[in-house]
């Protein structure tokens, strides 16, 4: 019995050490792909789960007055329409899209492998189950805190809200697991 448990362990620790060195090579492979490919294999390798802060909110996205996930709420505005990834240079990404059926809610998620930091941005209509007809722009990063992105994940930010035409009303940041109304 022994025996049997020291070999599942070690082949349990060896690939989660394989896996926590390895789970940023996504970036550099994902190049010249669509959001959409890239976003199934980070969902089935739980990397957003990890890399996003802990945090549900009701951005309207589930059943009425459910809650979701940051990485749920991210990977549902990623996976509709996909836009072609950006690489703005060759240490980062940004993957884009819409949420399938309702493309007026989109997603945008940012990462860099040499640093091996990352963030996020949604534009929604629902926040805390209440309903409001001008988008609204959600941001989070476990890296960065509100007020003090880099310049490059700001202005990346803000091309991409520009391209979309969209000038969110309300800006929500995350930070230590409190909801700030700070702008970028």
């Amino acid at each position: 019995m022994g025996y049997y448990f020291l070999r599942f362990y070690s082949f349990f620790l060896f690939n989660v050490l394989s896996y926590a060195q390895t789970s940023w090579e996504w970036v550099g492979s994902s190049k010249g792909k669509n959001t959409n490919s890239v976003i199934w294999e980070l969902k089935k390798l739980n990397f957003l789960k990890a890399e996003l802060p802990k945090f549900s909110e009701d951005f309207g996205f589930g059943k009425k007055r459910q809650k979701s996930r940051l990485d749920e709420a991210l990977i549902t505005v990623l996976s509709g329409p996909p836009d072609d990834i950006i690489s703005p240079n060759e240490d980062s990404i940004v993957l884009t899209a819409c949420r399938h059926h309702s493309c007026d809610e989109k997603g945008f998620y940012w990462a860099n492998s040499k640093e091996k930091k990352s963030a996020m941005a949604i534009v929604h209509f629902v926040y805390q189950g209440k309903f409001d007809k001008t988008p609204q722009l959600f941001l989070a990063s476990k890296n960065f805190k509100c007020g003090e992105y880099p310049a490059v994940v700001k202005s990346q930010i803000k091309a991409w809200l520009e391209s979309k035409k969209l000038n969110p009303e309300k800006t929500r940041c995350l930070q230590d697991g409190h909801v700030n109304n700070k702008m970028l």
